[in-house]
C-alpha cells in the first residue's frame, strides 16, 4: 500500500463526466477505502482548475480503480472536468488512514509489520532476521511504487505510438512563428481520428493539455513543427469550448468545398492557434501587444486565402475578444486586400454557410443568434487583452458599429446562399415525386404541376432576425 501512503501518488488514466458527476478513474488500484472519503489532489491533470486547488477534494469510491470527485462539502462539482493524464495525491494523514489495501488503513498495516517484526526479533534468536525482515518489507515497498510509476497509461502509449509513425522519426523542423506554422486538412483529419477514442465529445481545452503538449513536451515545438508545417491558406478562428470533433468536421467540410477539383486535401492548409502556436512558449507567440501576436502575422499574410470561423449552434466564437481581433483584421483585409481575398466564411459542422452548403435550420439558428450579439460584449480570460483588443475596435473607421455590421452582412449573405441552395433542392424533389407518384392533382395530361419553394419562411426570418430588406424575386 506504499503508493497511498505517505502521499505517494498514483497514475491517473481518465477524468471525465458520468451521470452528472466528475469520475475519476486510476491506473490500477486507487487503494482508497470505500468506507471513507478521503482527502485527496489531482495534479498534473493539465486542468487549471484542479491544478490550482488549494483545498482538497473528496474522493466517494465506485471501485477499486474509479471514485467520484467532490468538494469539499461533499456536494457533485457541478463542472465540467476532463484530462487523460494526471496524479492522485492523497493528503497527509488520510493516507494512512483512508487508504491501503484489502480496505485496511495503510497506517494500521505498517503498525501490524512492525509488531510482527518486534515480536519476531524478540522471540527468535539472531537479530539478522529482524533485519531481514525489514529488508524483504523495503524491496516489496519499493518494487511496488516503482511499478506504479513506470507503468503507462492508454494515452502514454498512443502518444508514443503516433510519434513513432511519424515521418522523419520525429525529429521536427523549427520554423519561424506565424504563417509558416499551418497544417493541412489531411494532417488535422488524420490526428484526429488517432485520438478520436480519447477525445470523444471533448473540446480544445483537453486535446491541447492531453494531446498537444505531450505530443511536442521532447523537441519543446509546436504540433505544426512535429508533423511538418505548411504555409497558412486559410486562417481559423474559433472557440476553445466548442467540441474537437464538431471543429474537425467543420474544417474537413471547408476543405471540400474549396477543392474546387484543383487541390488536394493536403493542399488546404490552416493555421489554428493550438496547432500552429508553440504551447510551451504562449508568451511569445501573444508578444506584447496583439498586431505583435503570431495570429496576427498569419492572418495578414500574402498567402492567406481568408478567415475560415467555426461556429457552433451558440455562435460562442464571437464572444471571445480573440476572435473577434480576428474578425476586426479580416474586415481590414477585405477592405483593402485583392480580390483573391475571400473574407468571413462562416462554417459548421454541415458545411459552410456563406456558400449554401449548411442545413437551413442551421442557417437560421445562427441568424437568429447574431441578431442579438454584441461583439462589444466578448470576452476574455485576460483582462488586458480584453481592453487591448476594444481599443484597436474603437480606433478603426466605424469601430463596433462596423464590425457587428460586417458579421451580420456575412449572416445574410449565409442565408442567401442557402435559400438559394434550398430552392433547387426542393425543385428536384418535387420533379422526383411527380415522376415517381400519382397524384388526384394530376392535370390532363397526366403530369403534376410543379409547386413553387415555400419561400415566406425565409422572407420571415430575415426581418425578424437581422433585419435586411429582402427582396421579392
Amino acid at each position: 500500500a506504499a503508493v497511498a501512503a505517505f502521499g505517494l501518488p498514483a497514475k491517473v488514466a481518465d477524468i471525465s463526466v458520468e451521470d452528472q458527476q466528475v469520475v475519476v478513474t486510476t491506473l490500477g488500484n486507487h487503494l482508497l477505502c470505500s468506507w471513507a472519503q478521503p482527502k485527496v489532489f489531482l495534479r498534473r491533470t493539465g486542468h487549471p482548475m484542479l491544478e490550482k486547488a488549494t483545498t482538497p477534494y473528496l474522493a466517494k469510491v465506485v471501485d477499486r480503480t474509479r471514485f467520484v470527485l467532490l468538494d469539499h462539502a461533499g456536494e457533485p462539482l457541478g463542472v465540467r472536468v476532463d484530462a487523460s493524464q494526471g496524479a492522485l495525491v492523497v493528503q497527509g494523514a488520510d493516507s494512512l488512514l483512508r487508504a491501503g489495501r484489502f480496505q485496511v488503513p495503510a497506517g494500521l498495516s505498517i503498525l501490524v509489520g512492525l509488531l510482527v517484526a518486534w515480536l519476531i526479533s524478540v522471540r527468535v534468536p539472531g537479530v539478522w532476521k529482524f533485519g531481514a525482515l525489514l529488508a524483504m518489507t523495503s524491496f516489496w515497498i519499493g518494487a511496488h511504487f516503482w511499478r506504479r510509476r513506470a507503468e503507462a497509461t492508454p494515452l502514454d502509449g498512443r502518444v508514443q505510438d503516433f510519434r513513432r509513425r511519424l515521418p522523419g522519426a520525429p525529429a521536427g523542423r523549427p520554423c519561424p512563428r506565424g504563417p509558416a506554422r499551418a497544417v493541412s486538412a489531411a494532417q488535422l483529419i488524420d490526428f484526429y481520428s488517432y485520438f478520436q477514442s480519447f477525445v470523444r465529445d471533448r473540446n480544445m481545452y483537453y486535446v491541447c493539455a492531453n494531446l498537444i503538449v505531450p505530443l511536442t513536451r521532447p523537441e519543446q515545438l509546436s504540433f505544426a513543427e512535429l508533423v511538418g508545417p505548411r504555409d497558412v491558406t486559410w486562417f481559423v478562428s474559433h472557440f476553445w469550448g466548442t467540441p474537437f470533433g464538431h471543429f474537425v468536421d467543420s474544417l474537413s467540410k471547408h476543405a471540400q468545398s474549396s477543392l474546387a477539383g484543383r487541390r488536394k486535401l493536403q493542399d488546404m492548409t490552416y493555421w489554428i492557434c493550438t496547432l500552429s502556436n508553440n504551447q510551451w512558449k504562449v508568451g511569445d507567440e501573444l508578444g506584447q501587444r496583439p498586431e505583435e501576436s503570431s495570429f496576427y502575422l498569419a492572418l495578414r499574410s500574402p498567402s492567406c486565402e481568408g478567415t475560415a470561423m467555426v461556429l457552433d449552434d451558440e455562435a460562442a466564437a464571437l464572444t471571445r475578444s480573440w476572435c473577434l481581433f480576428e474578425v476586426v483584421t479580416t474586415l481590414t483585409l477585405t477592405r483593402t486586400a485583392q480580390a483573391s481575398f475571400a473574407g468571413l466564411q462562416l462554417c459548421t459542422a454541415s458545411g459552410v454557410l456563406n456558400l449554401g452548403h449548411a442545413r437551413p435550420d442551421v442557417a437560421m439558428n445562427l441568424a437568429n443568434r447574431l441578431a442579438t450579439l454584441r461583439l462589444e460584449d466578448a470576452t476574455a480570460t485576460e483582462k488586458s487583452d480584453k481592453t487591448d483588443i476594444d481599443n484597436i475596435v474603437e480606433a478603426m473607421d466605424g469601430g463596433f458599429a462596423a464590425v457587428n455590421g460586417f458579421v451580420r452582412s456575412s449572416i445574410q449573405e449565409a442565408l442567401l446562399a442557402t435559400r438559394e441552395a434550398f430552392d433547387g433542392d426542393f425543385q428536384v424533389i418535387i420533379a422526383a415525386l411527380g415522376k415517381d407518384g400519382r397524384s388526384a392533382a394530376m392535370d390532363e395530361g397526366g403530369a403534376v404541376p410543379l409547386a413553387p419553394a415555400p419561400r415566406g419562411w425565409f422572407e420571415r426570418v430575415f426581418r425578424q432576425a437581422v433585419g435586411a430588406e429582402v427582396e421579392e424575386v
